[in-house]
């Protein structure tokens, strides 16, 4: 068991968007634009990040909140984080399943593009618990529900925004959700096509000997242009398109990222 989950903290390090990774400019803006969302909620308040991952989002958050907390499972990204000038920001190792955090102890709970690594149903419990009445779960999602989509690496579940919308309303939120940076697969036919290739290729990429690499480079390369991702949100490139009001009873198959605001009730 232990061994099992050295391999899980390994490989979460492994997934972790770090400063000067090559990445699709793409990239940076959705970043800086789920942050960007994120501070607006936290200002004056007592905020949980979930999964701090390289620090540079934990760093900006806090210059919103009252007080910040960090819980991030692997202790790679720990190791990194304790090496940046976070400030005041609370670190802590730790399962978003099962924390050690008081009943009803933030106002804010953050969990960016990490969701599907976790089992939803019991985080959203946990959330729940650790949340102050009136507070806020903040999360956002890639979209499984766009043509041509394809899960990462090591993730548990993805899900449509009427099946969070349920699950989220069954445990005591209420919740609204929008949608931003739209895909460009065009028609649904072509999509389909698209679709099948991108699914077939990574399936047999991940067949040969360091497959895994190899279809990172060939994802990331059919993203357009890239860079090395800046050590700071205020030096990403910002989104510039709209966010979107979903209609949470509906499948949404044009944003690629859906944001989630879940109030407890």
């Amino acid at each position: 068991m232990v061994k099992l989950k050295s391999r899980f903290s390994a490989n979460m390090y492994d997934q972790t968007e770090k400063p000067g990774n090559i990445l699709p400019i793409e990239t940076q803006k959705i970043i800086r634009d789920r942050y960007s969302k994120a501070s607006e909620i936290a200002v004056g308040k007592v905020t949980l990040e979930i999964g701090g991952g390289a620090g540079f989002g934990s760093k900006y958050l806090s210059q919103f909140s009252d007080k910040l907390y960090c819980l991030e499972y692997s202790q790679e990204n720990i190791d990194d984080m304790r090496k940046l000038d976070l400030g005041k920001v609370d670190i802590q190792r730790g399962d978003a399943h099962n924390t050690n955090y008081s009943n009803e102890s933030f106002d804010l709970v953050v969990a960016l593009a990490m969701i599907y690594y976790l089992s939803f149903d019991e985080f959203i419990k946990e959330a729940h618990r650790i949340l102050k009445r009136d507070g806020i779960l903040f999360f956002c999602t890639s979209n499984k529900d766009i043509p041509g989509f394809v899960a990462s690496p090591f993730t548990m579940e993805y899900l449509s925004v009427p099946k969070i919308y349920k699950k989220l309303k069954k445990c005591g939120f209420d919740i609204t959700c929008e949608g931003a940076f739209p895909h460009e697969y065009g028609g649904p036919f072509f999509s389909l096509i698209r679709s099948n290739i991108k699914s077939s290729l990574k399936v047999l990429t991940h067949l040969l000997p360091n497959g895994a690499d190899l279809w990172r480079v060939i994802r990331t390369k059919r993203l357009g242009p890239h860079s090395p991702l800046p050590s700071t949100i205020e030096e990403m490139l910002p989104y510039e398109g709209p966010h979107t009001p979903l209609n949470v009873n509906e499948i949404e198959r044009t944003s690629r990222i859906i944001y989630v605001t879940a109030r407890k009730l």
